[in-house]
């Protein structure tokens, strides 16, 4: 049976509709031809394949090919005619044409799957119509031996050409059928039966095969109709959408928010991220080996304990002007100094960044967190050169022992700057595994059991 003749080329002119000519008028015949191979399971040839994909280079798309299994999505041949280097040709199977297209993940190699799934679908439902009408032939040729019978057979070729007759020898009728046309599929019977009036029964079987003419094209009719409406409201759903488009007005983005000079930086930090956040992703402290300078917040707006220091390297960073007051931190040699209005010298222990900003006190809320923490050292922890401790361990032991302070007011970064300002220096460890941040010096009491 020639696949050729099972996809005819009405039916292949059919298929391609809404498939770019170009395509289908290069790989129709192409397609068609590789199912009328059905006994090999690899039919695809990958020198072909991979240009019909518009693949940049044929390495390109054998990096791809390497992702299959060969042997059972392709197969290889060793091609070395010339006696030169060993050349390798591949074959694929259907399956993997068609995934190696979609994964092309480009209009061509979309559409090229598209238009060979189309054919294959065409060929499998033609090759389960023609096996319908092998098995009908068969049974009538075993129900009617020797019987007189008459039949109206149509090439479907055309559509209307008809060929009607009488035999007594069926069998015998269809073999010569078969001899002249080479397909089965080309001639179907429509009727079979004996009957007195042959004149009759012939206009009757035309009329019938007129009306189911007259549906298929009626069929083929709405479904272009229904194409091209599907079609339209596409084109009208992208018009309305670009309409939508251009009507929206660009968006505005809102100014940062002021922040009150009087408002406390911690507390809004601490709002923001959360007071229970974990200690490997914030922390209070800086690394002993940081050699970076944040730029410093205006002395004004925010306490001068926001600013990150490193007292291990030596640079100068300028604060902006405001009202002809200019302040700079100055680091070097491992000392820091602040230089305030009038010249006045304030002294800024090395790493301390609890420190409230110039002429400013501290409050007493601040005193006695402080209070509370050092008492907390005090009572609870062990001092000590080799001893460390990860800021959320300490965190959750000092609530742990004073219930009744609110968490709110001691994040672990507020936490860090006290401790520093107490003189335990913050440092990053390793804690079960993961990079956190802790105090060094110093380390919790064993609980009593």
């Amino acid at each position: 049976m020639a696949s050729q003749q099972i996809i005819t080329p009405s039916t292949l002119e059919t298929i391609s509709k809404g498939f770019e000519r170009s395509m289908t008028d290069r790989l129709g015949s192409i397609f068609v031809g590789m199912f009328h191979d059905h006994g090999n399971k690899y039919p695809v040839p990958f020198d072909e394949a991979w240009q019909w994909l518009e693949y940049s280079t044929k390495a390109n798309a054998l990096r791809r090919l390497d992702k299959y299994k060969e042997n059972e999505s392709f197969i290889r041949f060793e091609d070395n005619a010339t006696g030169g280097a060993v050349a390798h040709r591949y074959f694929l199977t259907t399956d993997c044409f068609e995934d190696l297209a979609m994964r092309t993940e480009t209009a061509v190699g979309d559409s090229v799957r598209r238009y060979f799934r189309a054919i294959r679908n065409a060929y499998v439902e033609a090759l389960q119509s023609f096996k319908t009408i092998e098995t009908r032939e068969k049974a009538l040729e075993m129900l009617l031996d020797k019987q007189g019978c008459l039949y109206l057979a149509c090439i479907s070729e055309s559509g209307k050409l008809y060929k009607y007759g009488c035999s007594t020898n069926l069998q015998k009728r269809n073999g010569w059928k078969r001899a002249a046309h080479k397909s089965q599929h080309t001639i179907q019977h429509l009727y079979v039966g004996g009957t007195s009036n042959d004149e009759k029964c012939k206009e009757v079987l035309l009329a019938k095969e007129k009306t189911r003419q007259a549906e298929i094209d009626a069929k083929v009719r709405m479904a272009e109709l229904d194409h091209a409406l599907r079609m339209e409201e596409l084109r009208l759903a992208a018009l309305t959408q670009a309409g939508r488009a251009a009507a929206e007005p660009p968006a505005v983005r809102s100014p940062p928010a002021v922040r009150s000079p009087t408002a406390d930086p911690l507390d809004g930090w601490e709002q923001s991220r959360g007071s229970n956040s974990p200690d490997c992703e914030q922390a209070g402290t800086l690394s002993a080996t940081s050699s970076t300078v944040r730029p410093a917040p205006r002395l004004q707006d925010m306490a001068l304990s926001d600013c990150w220091v490193s007292t291990t390297a030596e640079r100068t960073e300028e604060l902006p002007e405001e009202d002809s007051a200019t302040t700079t931190i100055v680091l070097a040699g491992g000392e820091a100094q602040a230089v305030a209005d009038g010249g006045e010298n304030l002294g800024i222990e090395q790493q301390v960044q609890g420190a409230a900003p110039p002429n400013a006190k501290a409050s007493p809320r601040d005193n006695e967190v402080e209070k509370l923490i050092r008492r907390f050292v005090e009572e609870q922890c062990v001092v000590g050169v080799s001893k460390k401790v990860t800021s959320k361990e300490f965190r959750a032991h000092l609530f742990a022992t004073y219930g009744e302070i609110p968490r709110r007011l001691l994040g672990q970064r507020r936490i860090g700057m006290i401790m520093h300002a107490i003189g335990f220096e913050g440092i990053e460890m390793t804690f079960e595994s993961k990079r956190c941040r802790g105090f060094a010096g110093v380390s919790l009491k064993p609980q009593a059991e």
